[in-house]
């Protein structure tokens, strides 16, 4: 007879847990009526909205902001000749043309004329020819007046230059612009270049970003021409909100779920135990739980979305909500399942222990 016998290693055998059946699991575990999960599902939900009412107040703030620094003149750049004394010409065509361009609202040239006077309201009021692509309400009337000079409602007669004028109150608009105390007329036909252009740009635009571009799509006779925004101010809002520490809230609000639904797994060591001791192998039960932990981060980034479509009238960038949802639910089910997933690999009998 042999001295020896060779104990071959016994290699583990499969359970019969079928993806699917451990799906169905994960959804009772997580959703059931007498589910422990519970808690994890309703800080999930609770977490999901609160990053999405976070970003709505942080991007509300900086539109308020923003909308009242363009009033004050943030955004509006006059593109004129360096300098008086090396005079520059731009064409009209490209100076409009500018208004087609992404991130510029409107876009024009401006000419001063003589002073007139539009009777009954205004007597040798400074007067000036403009783009209708510059003031759009000037395609309508023969006549824009500004609102501190009349204060009729509508579209009304006046007579300027001794003959009839359909004439509208110049809405307001932003600082620097001029309206307020001006009549405005629509430019004339020989008006084909002017030295100034002026450009109102979209409120989230940052203009000594965009005055290069602007200049070099125009067309320029004379010497060269730069641009001067009507405020200016020393910390763009733009700049200051991309680099708020408010934007790793998603990521933060993730990471707590992810910790606190370990903490609440762990309390499950002798729920756990018994599909051990029942002949769950340690892969079934790893992938039970990180399904688990899907559902309950998938729950808090679908939480989020529903969010974001209801809080959608305010919120500037709909496209951060969702990338915000996409890290939350990630961070969250990653340390979710890195925080427990020494759990299938200790004794059945240790984990029945555990309370």
């Amino acid at each position: 007879m042999p001295l020896f016998t060779c104990v071959q290693k016994r290699r583990p055998v499969p359970d019969s847990w079928r993806f699917t059946d451990l799906t169905r699991e994960g959804l009772r575990n997580v959703f059931g009526r007498s589910a422990r999960l519970l808690p994890a599902v309703a800080l999930a939900g609770v977490l999901g909205a609160s990053s999405v009412g976070v970003l709505a107040l942080e991007q509300a703030a900086l539109n308020t902001e923003i909308s009242e620094l363009a009033v004050q003149g943030r955004g509006v750049v006059f593109i004129s000749e360096s300098s008086p004394d090396r005079p520059a010409s731009i064409s009209r065509s490209s100076c409009e043309a500018l208004a087609d361009t992404p991130g510029v609202e409107h876009a024009g040239i401006i000419i001063d004329a003589n002073r007139a006077d539009a009777l009954p309201f205004a007597i040798d009021a400074p007067a000036r020819r403009a783009s209708t692509t510059l003031f759009p309400d000037l395609g309508d009337v023969d006549v824009l007046v500004g609102d501190t000079l009349a204060s009729q409602q509508g579209p009304f007669r006046a007579f300027v230059y001794g003959q009839p004028f359909d004439a509208l109150v110049a809405p307001p608009s932003r600082e620097g612009t001029g309206t307020a105390f001006t009549l405005t007329f629509p430019l004339l036909p020989e008006d084909v270049s002017a030295s100034r252009c002026a450009v109102l740009l979209e409120p989230l635009v940052s203009a000594p970003e965009m005055t290069s571009d602007l200049i070099a799509q125009l067309g320029i006779r004379g010497n060269t021409v730069s641009g001067q925004e009507v405020l200016s101010t020393p910390v763009d809002p733009t700049s200051s909100y991309l680099s708020r520490i408010g934007r790793f809230a998603p990521l933060a609000f993730g990471v707590a779920g992810g910790f606190i639904t370990a903490i609440i797994t762990r309390t499950r060591t002798s729920e756990l135990a018994v599909y051990r001791l029942s002949g769950t192998s340690r892969s079934s039960l790893l992938t039970l739980l990180a399904l688990e932990n899907l559902l309950i981060a998938g729950t808090a980034a679908a939480v989020s979305g529903v969010a974001a479509l209801l809080l959608l009238p305010q919120l500037l960038d709909p496209a951060t909500a969702a990338i915000g949802g996409i890290a939350l639910g990630g961070s969250w089910a990653l340390i979710a399942t890195l925080a427990s997933v020494d759990i299938p690999f200790r004794r059945p009998t240790d984990l029945a222990k555990d309370r």
